[in-house]
Order: C-alpha cells, then sequence, then structure tokens
C-alpha cells in the first residue's frame, strides 16, 4: 500500500469517527460468514453504551436479526448488496431500540466489508422504537396484523401478524409505501383520501386489500395518528383484522384491557377450563417457567402438593359462580423451590353473560411470611428459653432429690455385697450366692445408668440456657447428646462414637449441642424411612491446623439428587406434610457458619447413605481478631 493510499485510508477512517451518524464497520469471511469488528465511531458506541473493550464485538452483538437467520440475512445482503431495516441496536447493558438502519456489503480480495450506518434519530423513530420495544412480546402473542407507518405512509414496522395476514416478510414490507403494497391500482385514489381522513383523527376504515399471493381480502382497520409536541403528525399505528375474525379479536383486545387495568403484579389469563393463554414476564419471574412452557398447560405446573384436592374444588366453585376468589396458595417454582402466593381469580364473562375466561393475579409474599415468621419464631425462642431456665432449675432441684436415695441405695449395695462375701464361705448353695453377685451387679448398672442420665440432662439444660462463647469440650458435648436423644434412635439405630484426641474449642456449647442432636434425629428419620435394617449411625472427631471436625454418618436412603441444592433452604423438607419445619438444617447452617465462621456440608449416595460434616475452628478468636483487622 503506497502512502497515498496510506493518508486516505486514514482520512477516511478520521470521517467516520467523526460523523453524527452511528456507523460501524465489520469484516465478513466468505466461506463462514464470521464477523470481525473493524471499526466503531463515537456516536455508534454511545449509541450501545460501550464503555470499554469492543474488539470482541461481532455483528450479532450489536444488531438483532429479527426475522431470519444470521447467514440468511448475510445472504440477501450478499444478492441486493444494500438494505435498509428498523433494527433494533443492542445495548450493553442490557435491552435495545429500534432504528432505521442502512447496510452496506462490499467485496474485496478476502472477503466482504460491512458497513453499518444507523441513521439520524426521529420524533417517530423514538417513539414507535420505544412502543414496539416494550410491547413486542404482547403484540407478537397476540398475532394481530399491526403496521407503524411514518408520515409518508411508508411502513417502519411490520408484526408477525401482519405477515400471516397479508404474506409479506417484515423484510419485505419495511420502507415500502403501504399504499402501494396493499392496495389495488384502481383504489389507490380512494385509500389517499381515506390517508388523509386518518391524518384528521378519522381513526377507522373499512377497504379491500390485496395479499402477496395476489388474493382480495377486505379488512377493517383501525388507525391511532402519533403527533408530536407541536401537533404535526409523525405516524400512525394501525391495527388490521380480517372482517371474520372481528367479534373475537375486539374481545380478546376487552379481555386483554381488562387484565391489564385489574392487574398490579404477576398475571395469567386462562381459557374458561383453565388453560393458560397468557402469562406476562413477572409470572415467569416468580415461577421459573417461560412464557412458552405455561402456554396450554393448566396453573397446577406450580402446584406443590401442599394444598389438599378439597381447596381447589373449593376455589373452583367460587370462580365459577362468578365470584373473585382471593387467598394464599403454596406453590413450587420451577427449580423446585416453594413460595407462597397471594392471589385473586377473576372471572370473565362474554357479551351473553357467559364465563370465557379467568384472569389472576399474584404476588410472592414469601419473604413477609418469612419475616412474620422470624419475629413469631423469635419470640417462641424466648418463651422456650425462659421455660428451659425453669426446667434448669426443677431438674438441678429434682435431681439432688434423686442423689440423695441414690446414694443410699448405692451405699447399701455396697454394704449388702460385703456382707455377701462374708458368708459365701459358710453358705453350701453356691449358686444362690452366684444369684445374688449377679443381682448385685444388676443393681450397681442401674444405679450407674441413672447417674449418667441426671448428669447428662443436668449437663443439658445447664449449658443449653448460655448463649456466650465458651471453652468446651466437643467430645463432651457429643457424649451428652447421645444420652439424651438414646429414646430417640434406640428402637431404629445403634450409634457408635470414635472419639479423636482433639483440643477444646471456643463455642456456644447449648447451640452446637442443638446441631448434633438436629443431625441425629434426621439421620434416624432416614434410616426408619429405609425400612430393610436396622440402622447404624456412626460419629467421628478428628483435628487438623484449622480445624475440629465432626463427622455424622448414617447407613439412611441417601437424599435425592434433585433436592440436594436446596437441603439448607429455609422452609424446605423431605418430609411428609407436617412432619417437619424445614427449618433444622437452615438453622444449623446459620449456627455453625454465621455464628461460629464454621463449615456445615454433606456427602450422599441413594441407597447407601449420608455424611454431614462439621467443621469449627480451633482458633476462633485469633479468626475474629483477623477480620476486625481487615475491616480496619
Amino acid at each position: 500500500m503506497n502512502d497515498k493510499s496510506i493518508k486516505n485510508e486514514s482520512r477516511l477512517s478520521e470521517i467516520i469517527e467523526e460523523a453524527h451518524e452511528g456507523c460501524v464497520l465489520f469484516s465478513i469471511d466468505k466461506d463462514t460468514y464470521t464477523s470481525k469488528l473493524v471499526q466503531m465511531n463515537k456516536a455508534m458506541r454511545e449509541l450501545i453504551h460501550a464503555d470499554g473493550d469492543i474488539s470482541h464485538l461481532k455483528v450479532l452483538d450489536v444488531f438483532g436479526i429479527d426475522t431470519k437467520t444470521y447467514e440468511e440475512w448475510i445472504e440477501l445482503l450478499i444478492d441486493k448488496r444494500r438494505n435498509n431495516e428498523y433494527c433494533r441496536i443492542l445495548s450493553m447493558t442490557g435491552g435495545y431500540k429500534r432504528y432505521i438502519t442502512s447496510f452496506g456489503l462490499y467485496e474485496y480480495e478476502d472477503g466482504w466489508l460491512l458497513n453499518c450506518t444507523v441513521n439520524n434519530k426521529t420524533d417517530s423513530d423514538i417513539i414507535f422504537g420505544d412502543i414496539y420495544s416494550r410491547y413486542d412480546l404482547i403484540i407478537n402473542r397476540l398475532h394481530a396484523a399491526i403496521v407503524f407507518t411514518n408520515s409518508e405512509l411508508k411502513i417502519v414496522e411490520w408484526s408477525q401478524g401482519a405477515t400471516e395476514l397479508f404474506g409479506y416478510r417484515r423484510d419485505e414490507a419495511i420502507g415500502e409505501k403501504i399504499i402501494d403494497l396493499l392496495v389495488e391500482e384502481d383504489l389507490k385514489v380512494e385509500i389517499e383520501e381515506v390517508a388523509d381522513n386518518i391524518r384528521n383523527n378519522n381513526a377507522y376504515h373499512t377497504n379491500n386489500n390485496i395479499t402477496k399471493s395476489g388474493n382480495t381480502i377486505t379488512c377493517e382497520w383501525y388507525n391511532n395518528p402519533v403527533f408530536d409536541d407541536e401537533g404535526v403528525l409523525i405516524g400512525i399505528i394501525s391495527l388490521a383484522r380480517d372482517v371474520s375474525e372481528l367479534k373475537e379479536i375486539e374481545q380478546n383486545l376487552n379481555d386483554f384491557d381488562s387484565v391489564i387495568r385489574r392487574d398490579k403484579t404477576a398475571v395469567l389469563l386462562t381459557d374458561s377450563k383453565g388453560f393458560i393463554e397468557y402469562a406476562n414476564d413477572a409470572y415467569s419471574e416468580m415461577t421459573g417457567y417461560s412464557t412458552e412452557e405455561v402456554i396450554g398447560c393448566r396453573p397446577s405446573i406450580v402446584n406443590s402438593g401442599s394444598q389438599p384436592k378439597e381447596f381447589f374444588a373449593d376455589l373452583w366453585k367460587t370462580i365459577s359462580s362468578d365470584h373473585i376468589w382471593e387467598g394464599n396458595i403454596r406453590n413450587q417454582r420451577k427449580d423446585g423451590s416453594y413460595y407462597i402466593a397471594d392471589t385473586r381469580i377473576i372471572p370473565i364473562k362474554k357479551n351473553n353473560g357467559k364465563i370465557h375466561r379467568y384472569a389472576c393475579t399474584q404476588k410472592d409474599i414469601t419473604k413477609d411470611l418469612e419475616r412474620n415468621n422470624y419475629i413469631n419464631d423469635l419470640s417462641k425462642t424466648l418463651e422456650n428459653q425462659e421455660r428451659l431456665s425453669m426446667i434448669g432449675q426443677m431438674a438441678a432441684g429434682i435431681i439432688h432429690e434423686i442423689n440423695n436415695p441414690l446414694s443410699f441405695i448405692d451405699i447399701n449395695v455396697h454394704a449388702l455385697k460385703d456382707m455377701i462375701d462374708e458368708i459365701s464361705e459358710s453358705v453350701e448353695d453356691k449358686d444362690m450366692i452366684s444369684e445374688l453377685y449377679e443381682l448385685i451387679d444388676d443393681l450397681k448398672d442401674g444405679i450407674n445408668g441413672i447417674k449418667e442420665i441426671a448428669s447428662g440432662l443436668k449437663r443439658f439444660t445447664y449449658k443449653s440456657q448460655s448463649s456466650e462463647l465458651e471453652n468446651i469440650s466437643l467430645n463432651e458435648e457429643i457424649n451428652t447428646v447421645i444420652t439424651i436423644s438414646k429414646n430417640e434412635y434406640k428402637y431404629y439405630a445403634d450409634i457408635s462414637f470414635d472419639q479423636g484426641e482433639i483440643d477444646d474449642i471456643k463455642a456456644d456449647s447449648g447451640k452446637i449441642k442443638q446441631v448434633i442432636l438436629n443431625l441425629i434425629i434426621n439421620a434416624v428419620h432416614a434410616i426408619r424411612d429405609n425400612e430393610s435394617e436396622y440402622g447404624k449411625i456412626h460419629i467421628v472427631t478428628y483435628q487438623d491446623d484449622e480445624y475440629v471436625t465432626v463427622e455424622i454418618n448414617d447407613n439412611g436412603t441417601g437424599i435425592p439428587e434433585e433436592v440436594r441444592d436446596k437441603i439448607f433452604n429455609s422452609f424446605f423438607t423431605t418430609k411428609k406434610e407436617g412432619k417437619g419445619t424445614g427449618l433444622g438444617l437452615s438453622l444449623s447452617k446459620k449456627i455453625i457458619e454465621q455464628e461460629h465462621k464454621g463449615i456445615i456440608y454433606f456427602e450422599t449416595e441413594m441407597g447407601i447413605g449420608t455424611t454431614f460434616y462439621i467443621k469449627l475452628r480451633r482458633d476462633f478468636d485469633g479468626m475474629i481478631e483477623e477480620g476486625k483487622e481487615d475491616e480496619e
């Protein structure tokens, strides 16, 4: 390349950069149609809100292609070389707006050069682009023939419904004058007069139109002229309908208007049998199901099974009697999580008085209820702590009262053994002496068992009242829980405990026992559900440089894969309705990870069992001090 060519190319680049219109150049590979950014001027960068590196951008990162694949779009440009479209310009911060864009394709030695120029924005561009981008989904969901024209009656937007009615694709219609495209030659003068009437706010007319295939159809047109602030016409939004469909379309518009007026949150529109015909974005966000997934389904797609059949029978009885139903429903999202929907269902009647649709509005109130439940739970917790304090005081008194006669019995048992020792040599019936010794041993075992239970109850009730961190022996805490919980597991499983050599740690004794107890009870329930054999629960403790670890393993049913990600969520439970609150594991996670800065997790295999791991920091105070230094 000579100096003159380099100079010219540099000057061309400067001109493009300084242009007021958005300009962007892409190189297009001839074989693969792969695009690569060559240049994007300042106006275009501002238009798409591109603040950082843009070298990676490709055609489809900047322009939205509506009616065909990218390859078909490029091939059309190769055939036509130039094309004007009312195109979606994609913002790098999300969303889009439509602008009239000129595309030019130029061949060079190594491929194609695609020149894209976004024309200066007009009032009609801004207004129509905003209207269409806002109602794009609704327009195409209705399958209505909607046409946007500018003040010269040239088509600037063309819905899928217009394609279905008249046969012209969107790219064939945009840029054409609507009279030239759809009106027979001998009617053009008459339609020009109709256009003048529209400009003067005469919004309705009926005329014959010709389709792409040459067929003539009679359409009713509903036109809405759009004026600027000075009263100058800048465009027309038109709705065309075949006369035979007029009544049904009028009803659809009335239905839609009714829903919009009553709706403030998620919206469903169903037919009289309950099949979903429309769902808005808020419903999709709340349930996790896309609009396409729910259309044609019943609202039971989100049924959680929490409400009995009688609940929904009463609901249907209410709305089918032309009454509005209001209430809360516990539903299940696509991802398996649950939510509470504040629901209102409104019957919609035809002109003949018969119900033919239902409109449903919903609001997710789960967080509101969780806040209320939290307050209630906090109140109950305080009440329970007061009761626990009273129980602790009573237990101390009872244990004291038990220990006095128990000590008397223990002393007398030892005395009785000494007496048997003295007479054993002189008694000839050695079998009787042997039986007496066995009775003495049984009495000792019973006394020691009572002492162990009393001691465990004393430790559990006394330490559970404390909410302060203290140095505790984790092995001792676990032994206490095993003793106290024996009645929960003795009919279903044996517990073995390998006590590792571990240091004392700083923790809340009562809350750590609460977590251990909850995991043992959950293990018992998993074993009980297995029903195939007597279960085994194995507990191990050990430590490394950073953590003291507790493993609680069971040979129960295991946790299904589809719920493993939700096992620590509040109010999530795999137990039958009424058998669990869904709070045990979420509270355990809060106690271990938030209050003790530790870790809790699990490993599971269906049919084999589950192991929960609790890791508590050996140097809790040191970790807290480091956190304070980081904050400073």
